[in-house]
C-alpha cells in the first residue's frame, strides 16, 4: 500500500465518522420540540394530564445543534483542504 492509498482510506474513514455524528447531532424543530415534551399530571385528581415543554432542555439542544452546524461545517472545509492536499501531492 503507498502513502496515498493510506491517506486516502483515512479520509474514507473520516467521511464516514463525521456523516455518522451528522446524523445523532442534527435534529429538526420537531423532534427538539417532542424530546423535550412531558405529560404533567398535577396534584388535583381528575384534573387530567397537560402536556409541557421543558424549555431549559429544549434551549440547551437548539444551542447543540447550533454548535454541531459550525462543526460540521470546519469539518467539511478541513476535508476539503485534506482532498486538495493529497491531490495537488
Amino acid at each position: 500500500m503507498t502513502n496515498n492509498q493510506i491517506m486516502i482510506i483515512g479520509l474514507i474513514f473520516e467521511v464516514i465518522g463525521a456523516f455518522l455524528v451528522v446524523i445523532i447531532l442534527i435534529r429538526t424543530n420537531a423532534k427538539i420540540k417532542d424530546l423535550c415534551t412531558y405529560e404533567d399530571t398535577g396534584m388535583a385528581i381528575g384534573v387530567g394530564t397537560q402536556k409541557k415543554i421543558n424549555e431549559a432542555l429544549e434551549n440547551s439542544f437548539i444551542k447543540d445543534r447550533a454548535c454541531a452546524i459550525f462543526g460540521i461545517i470546519f469539518l467539511l472545509i478541513g476535508f476539503i483542504f485534506q482532498i486538495i492536499g493529497n491531490i495537488c501531492s
